[in-house]
């Protein structure tokens, strides 16, 4: 997209990462997914009333440097053939970029809006490998000639989900409201991350392994959305239950309903040249509110 002022930095935590956390060992859970960076878009538009004195850039790059000191793997980088996180502060990659155009000229756009447009907005190309000297958390806060901001994210999927992806931007937010604030913010709900790796450790038959990236390579992907009324789920809960009910032992839920009736379809396409191929279907689970520990409430991934 067309004038658009780029300046980037790197960004180190507040605090130094003390010695003995320099070697963040990762769980099983986040050695098998690729090093991926998943993307994630905050859109923030603004009155004219509001006061425009506040460097906005400035200020989210003070709260950064501070949520960093508690998510202090962020800040390092990811060591491939050793399958940690090296932490030495070498930084978070901060893009400052003004728009001079409105954001409503952007957000008007509704279903014209395509991927390609949006990826101006991150700092980082979607799904890239993460490599050795990548930053694990890349930012673009991009300003326009209304107030507006838009902020770009790419995390690295070799330390965060999308909860704690979530749990990073409550924190920054928060640090965010505290700057020049002088009410004081409570952060237990906003603690450090901790690595799960000691109660989900990696076998050995997988410690020498490292994935083979091309497996995971999908080309010309098409990206539908589907949208189910609540009265057809049930319809097609009623449905299954009266026709396997002697083989369900459960009531299915309305992801496992929808999730199966996809997997049929597909398959039932697959069929129509004669040769189906084998196939199998992947649900990620969040096991934090299952396990009764409060330490895998903080856990990365």
């Amino acid at each position: 997209m067309e004038k658009i002022e780029i300046v980037s930095k790197l960004v180190k935590p507040s605090k130094p990462t003390p010695p003995t956390l320099c070697n963040y060992n990762i769980s099983f859970f986040d050695d098998i997914p690729e090093s991926v960076n998943v993307p994630l878009i905050l859109y923030y538009s603004t009155s004219h009333k509001e006061q425009k004195d506040t460097n906005i850039f400035n200020h989210l790059e003070i709260s950064l440097s501070k949520t960093l000191t508690d998510f202090y793997p962020l800040a390092g980088r990811y060591t491939h053939h050793a399958s940690f996180i090296d932490c030495r502060d070498q930084g978070a990659l901060y893009i400052e970029a003004k728009a001079k155009f409105q954001l409503s000229e952007l957000l008007g756009l509704e279903q014209k809006l395509k991927l390609e447009m949006q990826q101006d907005f991150l700092p980082c190309e979607v799904g890239n490998d993460v490599k050795t000297d990548d930053p694990l958390f890349n930012v673009k806060v991009m300003s326009f000639e209304c107030g507006g901001v838009a902020i770009g994210m790419c995390i690295s999927h070799k330390f965060a989900d999308m909860d704690t992806f979530c749990k990073f931007i409550d924190n920054w937010t928060t640090r965010s409201r505290e700057i020049g604030n002088e009410l004081e913010f409570k952060f237990e709900k906003y603690s450090t991350i901790s690595s799960a790796a000691h109660l989900f450790p990696k076998p050995d038959v997988l410690a020498n392994h490292q994935l083979d990236p091309t497996s995971f390579e999908v080309n010309n992907c098409v990206m539908p959305l589907f949208l189910f009324k609540a009265s057809a789920i049930r319809k097609l809960r009623e449905e299954v239950m009266s026709d396997h009910g002697n083989i369900i032992r459960h009531r299915p839920s309305k992801v496992q309903l929808i999730v199966a009736l996809l997997w049929k379809a597909f398959v039932d396409i697959d069929r129509q040249d004669g040769q189906s191929k084998a196939s199998f279907v992947g649900q990620a689970v969040n096991l934090r509110n299952i396990y009764n520990t409060p330490f895998l409430k903080h856990a990365e991934a």
